[in-house]
């Protein structure tokens, strides 16, 4: 006897709606962790550059290093900016107990 008993259309459509959210989920994390260890890297070299004298101080260091590509926000899409940022603003007051809570 089975615990559950599945419609294999229900779990083809339920598979099809969860899919793009899993791999979204997914490589959005996996972004995340290369762009960590790419960056957690990037201040061990700026220390060496220091001790070895190839930059005079850490501020130095960001010229040694530029960046892959920058992003420019769009004029058009100010307003759209101001209120998500307004949001966040209060996303932010609403929660910082709680981040203090989860990161010591």
């Amino acid at each position: 006897m089975k615990l559950f008993q599945y419609n294999k259309d229900d779990v083809k459509k339920t598979l099809d709606m969860a899919w793009p959210a899993i791999l979204e989920s997914f490589f959005a994390a996996f972004a995340g962790l290369v762009d960590s260890l790419m960056v957690s890297s990037m201040g061990s070299y700026a220390v060496a550059a220091v001790g070895l004298g190839i930059a005079p101080d850490l501020d130095a260091v960001g010229t040694l290093i530029p960046p892959e590509r920058t992003f420019t926000p769009n004029p058009g899409n100010r307003a759209a900016y101001d209120k998500n940022y307004a949001v966040f603003q209060k996303l932010y007051a609403a929660n910082k107990a709680h981040f203090r809570a989860l990161n010591g």
